[in-house]
């Protein structure tokens, strides 16, 4: 079995690095240039029957064509965030995998972050009671991306984190923008099912890097900081600090095992309506958007 990669930058060095102990790996970025990558043409690596999955790593605006590549040549397909930017294309590819019969698996790294999955735990357990609002800040620095928005870069992580911490979707209330600097600010407003509200922030002009969730309860509040090393629970009873242990794998490791999991067994397509509402609430957030 051999591995495809496709895209060589930040994430995608991330990504080899997992995948070096996945059997043979091939690296082709548009510019071949960089090592290691292969000057083979990309259609020329896809018609390698012995390349059974493809693992795409490039800008937004090009998943939809690059996966559409990979599954019309019978590939199994993992790809970052968002699947696509329009959900018109989301559906075809949808309908495509399902067609071939193919694995097509979305990056959702912080569900697999320890994380994610002691705040998951003390919200089941009624930690701080009933929930009833969650704020999120995602400030990302040096980032200016010139054919997408800053939604279309930070908002989906908050779509999957919101809908599994609360068991149920989402719905966009409002946005606004600061159209002076070209859509890298924005202030959203979501709901869910039974009327928890969530604010998120989204910046690539800040000054600092930030990623920090609040969750508000009836008893108390959670607050996560990727800054910190520990959940931060503050209840009218005092203040405590839950730790959280380094695991052996990282979110990106133990994402890409389930990867290979899902691969191997008869359940193909994980998840793939939500990414598809995901990807509609990406455009809602780029059509109704208001300055401010």
């Amino acid at each position: 079995m051999k591995n495809l990669l496709i895209g060589y930058g930040y994430w995608g060095k991330k990504i080899e690095s997992v995948l070096l102990n996945y059997g043979e790996l091939c690296i082709f970025d548009k510019n071949n240039k960089i090592s290691p990558c292969l000057s083979t043409a990309l259609e020329d690596l896809l018609d390698d029957k012995l390349i059974e999955n493809c693992f795409i790593a490039t800008p937004e605006d090009t998943h939809f064509e690059l996966v559409k590549e990979c599954l019309l040549k019978n590939k199994n397909v993992f790809v970052e965030k968002p699947l696509t930017l329009k959900e018109s294309e989301a559906k075809k590819l949808i309908d495509l995998a399902k067609k071939k019969k193919k694995l097509l698996f979305i990056d959702s790294i912080f569900l697999y972050d320890p994380f994610f999955n002691e705040l998951k735990k003390m919200v089941q357990l009624g930690k701080i009671g009933n929930i009833n609002k969650i704020e999120s800040i995602r400030f990302s620095v040096g980032f200016d991306k010139k054919n997408i928005s800053v939604t279309d870069d930070l908002a989906t992580h908050d779509f999957y984190i919101f809908e599994k911490l609360l068991s149920q979707k989402i719905n966009l209330k409002s946005i606004k923008t600061d159209l002076k600097n070209n859509f890298q600010e924005a202030f959203a407003n979501y709901e869910s099912e039974n009327g928890v509200q969530m604010e998120s922030i989204y910046s690539w002009i800040r000054k600092n890097p930030q990623r920090k969730m609040t969750v508000y309860g009836t008893e108390g509040k959670i607050i996560w900081d990727k800054n910190f090393d520990y959940l931060k629970i503050e209840k009218a009873t005092g203040l405590e600090k839950k730790y959280i242990k380094e695991e052996l794998k990282s979110p990106l490791e133990k994402m890409i095992d389930d990867y290979f999991s899902l691969r191997s067994s008869k359940e193909k397509f994980p998840d793939l309506l939500s990414h598809q509402r995901y990807v509609c609430m990406l455009e809602c957030l780029r059509n109704e958007c208001t300055p401010f």
